[in-house]
């Protein structure tokens, strides 16, 4: 998380709890790739029953709002993970600006 997002985010996470009682926490990304990483293994390992989730290689491509995550494991380990910077949010910007009349 950087700088800017903790000033910002600790106000709100304060309202938060205060109203709801609930305790958010703001992972950093590398934190939600691993934590959606095992999701992901621990599903594909729950409907395979034919081999061990130890034995699996898998690519998992993860398309957020900001940025598209790319995984590549054999089973809990991850390989390499790389982070375009480039997601749905940030593709639909020219799909927006109106076409002139014809």
């Amino acid at each position: 998380m950087t700088k800017y997002q903790k000033r910002i985010s600790d106000p709100v996470l304060d309202r938060i709890f205060r109203y709801s009682g609930i305790d958010l926490e703001i992972t950093s990304a590398e934190e939600e790739a691993r934590l959606i990483h095992l999701a992901v293994v621990y599903e594909l390992s729950l409907k395979d029953k034919r081999s061990s989730p130890v034995d699996k290689r898998t690519l998992l491509i993860d398309i957020g709002g900001c940025s598209v995550e790319v995984t590549i494991s054999t089973g809990q380990n991850i390989i390499s993970r790389d982070n375009s910077g480039m997601g749905m949010v940030r593709q639909r910007g020219p799909c927006l600006v109106p076409r002139p009349a014809a």
